[in-house]
Formats: C-alpha cells, structure tokens, sequence
C-alpha cells in the first residue's frame, strides 16, 4: 500500500512516517516548506544541536534557505522517503502594482504552486494522512480515502474554538478556513488522536467532534533507560549541563535532591508551570527544576523563581533541545514534569515516557474511563497544593519513582510502542482502502 503523509506541525506525520517506512508500506513523506519552526523541521527529530531562546523566539528570522543551510552543516541527508515540493519558481516574473502589490501576488503565486506540487505527490498514493489546516483541506480534495491525526490548534479551529482577529477582512479568511477545515474533519475515513478530550482541554467543549475521534497513538520508539548508579547519571547530567550552559553546575545538583526536567514550552496559559513554581515557594524542599529555553513565560517564570527566593534551585536553559539532546536529558534526571491544566498529555510526555522516566502532570483520567481508554499512569496532579504533596510524597519514599517508571513503560509498550502501533493501523489503513473502492 502506497501511503503519503503532510503536515509539519511537531514533526508528527514524520514521526509516523519514519515508523511507516519500517514496514511494507511505501511512504512519502511531503515536506511542508511554509512551515520554518524548528520545531517542525525533520532535522530537529534527527540530528543534536541547539538553538538558543532568541533564535526560538525569532519565527520569522527562520527561511528555507536557512534550513537548508543547516541541515548541511549538520551533516542531515533526508531518507529516501521524504519529498520536498519546489518551492521558489513563483518568484519569477510577479505582476501587479507597486512593490507590495508585486510581493503579495509572488507570494500568493508561490503558495498556490507549493500547494499544486504537494497535490501532485500526495495523489500518488492509495492513503492520506495528514495533520494541519493545510493537509486537512487539501486531503479532501484529492478523493483518495484520508485520515486526519489533528496536532490541536487544527481541530479547535474546526470546531470554532478561539477568538476571531479584529480585522474584518482577517475574519472572512479564518472563516472560510473554518468551513473548509469543518468539512475535511467530517469527510475524514478516520480522525485519530491519543487524546479523548478532542485536544480541546481547559479552552472548550468539542463534543461536536468526539463521534469522530477515534483512538490512534503517534508511534514513538522506545527507549532504553540508563541502569547506572544515581551518582553516575547527575555526573552525565552535569557534564551535559555545563556543556550547554558553558560552565559547570555540579554545585546546585544534590544527589538527596530530586532532579526534575520541564522540557515542554514555558506557557502559563497552556502548561501552568507557574502553579510549579508557587507550589515550591517558601517550602524548602530539595527539588531542583531544569526548564528547556523557550516559550512565551520564559522571561516570566525566571522572575517567578527569583521573587520567590528559588533561584539556587531552577536552571533556566538559555536554549531549545533537538529530539537526541532531549532524550539525553530525560535518561539523567528523577523526573519529567509537563502541565498543570490541559488533561491530556503532549509529544515531550510521551517521548519522557518512552525512555522510562516518571511524569508528573494533569490528567483528566475519566476522560479516558468513559471512551475505554487506558490512561496514562503519570504522577496525576494539578493544583499548588497537589503539586507540593506530591513532591513531598517522592521525597519521602510514599510514591516510588522506580515502581513509576516501570508503570509507565508498561503502558508505554500496550500503546505508542511501535509493536502496538503497527497491530492497530495495518488492519486500519486496509479496512479504508477497501471500503473506498467500493
């Protein structure tokens, strides 16, 4: 079976392709090109380096050509599965008035011969799958049989979560956006998220497209978790730190203390961890919190940790990790922690799952126990007082972060695990294709 992916929002439809291309599937991944966030480039999945938290910040200072650059430079050669569509000829000969009217039609032009080149490719294959507003949209137009795996913002935008710009003119565009995305979601042979809540957590209600959802886990490989003595692994941590902070930080590492990565985006809004931080203020305990180099509360919550007298116990990274340097960091530390408000967990929890690490985050378990879902068995808390008890019941000894981290590898192993991955959507992806052709 012939199967193309698009969408590069969190590298997700890479992600799965690169488990695809491990059967006897032909995979075709395309390329997004408009999409320049290092998060969503195939290298970050790939190769380790780093970029700092301005270069994060900094979207638009991101091109192709940039990327292109990099990728060189790193020594990143792309499987032979991935497609990448031209991208540059409509620059050529642009028309219109003035050298806005003249940049807007290049633009316009190049868009929609970016678009024409991903059609082409994608309707060479017998199956679609697809993530974002642009692959949801153009999958229901190739009528071949297409499953959308939403990343969140496309979903929430179809079932008309979040507010709309100001600008009229802008309204009529997310609008159309809207109705066209409505149509793809419903349209779709298959809507799979690990997600019962619909990615709608904490911002709204998307009953309207729970009937769709149906269960499907972004296969994630596992890991194995380093078996070194504790005092082994806070060496390594150490001297994975101070490589990326340019100085040693053995001195704030105490191996009686409990080592916690937050790896997710610095977000109050979207992860709470200003609950995290409250939560250990004026307490004393020996917990020491690592935050990855991004996100829009970056700045805020380094001034969170020094009003409340923990700046001897935060590391705020002056950089964003690439997938390798994560997963060096999740097998050196006691403990992942993601978010406080979602109820659902992100691609950072799940690949923390996959190496065997504990995480502490908020879970809505009776989501999961009312589609007959298996929930995540993480350390489940959510408000300030949750959080601090649960520090003290680790430090304590009453929740075992070794029993915790087998739980979760258990689990891990029955849902994103590739094994389990594979046993659920080859029987799946022959299912459609048979019913389309009839």
């Amino acid at each position: 079976m012939r199967i193309g992916l698009y969408g590069g929002v969190a590298n997700n439809m890479y992600v799965m392709a690169k488990a695809l291309a491990e059967t006897d599937h032909q995979v075709t991944f395309v390329r997004d090109v408009w999409d320049n966030y290092p998060f969503s480039q195939p290298v970050w999945e790939d190769m380790e380096f780093t970029l700092t938290y301005e270069e994060v910040a900094d979207t638009d200072g991101f091109s192709r050509e940039r990327w292109q650059e990099k990728e060189q430079l790193l020594g990143w050669i792309p499987p032979p599965y991935v497609k990448t569509p031209p991208w540059d000829q409509a620059w050529m000969n642009p028309s219109g008035k003035g050298f806005i009217g003249r940049c807007m039609r290049a633009l316009a032009r190049m868009r929609m011969l970016h678009l024409k080149h991903v059609n082409d490719l994608l309707a060479q294959n017998d199956l679609l799958i697809v993530c974002g507003i642009d692959g949801a949209i153009l999958a229901s137009r190739t009528g071949l049989p297409y499953i959308i795996w939403p990343h969140g913002g496309d979903i929430r935008l179809a079932a008309g979560l979040g507010s709309l710009p100001e600008k009229w003119r802008s309204q009529l565009v997310v609008r159309f956006k809207r109705a066209l995305l409505k149509r793809a979601f419903m349209n779709a042979n298959f809507v799979g998220s690990h997600d019962p809540t619909g990615i709608g957590g904490h911002i709204g209600n998307m009953s309207f497209f729970l009937e769709r959802l149906r269960f499907g886990w972004l296969p994630i490989p596992l890991k194995e978790r380093r078996r070194d003595e504790r005092c082994m692994r806070l060496s390594c941590l150490n001297d994975l730190l101070s490589s990326l902070m340019g100085e040693s930080v053995a001195g704030k590492l105490s191996a009686e203390g409990l080592i916690c990565f937050i790896p997710s985006r610095v977000d109050f809004f979207w992860k709470g961890q200003d609950r995290l931080l409250r939560a250990l203020a004026g307490k004393g305990l020996p917990v020491f919190l690592i935050f990855a180099g991004w996100g829009q509360d970056y700045e805020r919550a380094r001034v969170l940790a020094r009003d409340f007298d923990l700046e001897d116990r935060t590391l705020f990274l002056p950089v964003a990790l690439s997938k390798p340097l994560l997963f060096k960091l999740f097998d050196s530390v006691d403990l992942v922690i993601d978010q406080f408000l979602f109820g659902s967990y992100g691609t950072s929890a799940v690949e923390a799952m996959a190496a065997g690490v504990p995480v502490m985050m908020a879970i809505d378990e009776q989501s999961w126990h009312r589609r007959g879902w298996l929930p995540p068995p993480v350390i489940n808390v959510s408000s300030e007082q949750e959080i601090a008890q649960a520090f003290i019941d680790i430090l304590d000894g009453k929740i075992d972060l070794d029993q915790c981290s087998q739980s979760v590898r258990e689990w891990f192993s029955q849902t994103h695990a590739y094994g389990s991955f594979f046993r659920y959507v080859n029987p799946l992806f022959e299912r459609i294709v048979k019913e389309h052709r009839k």
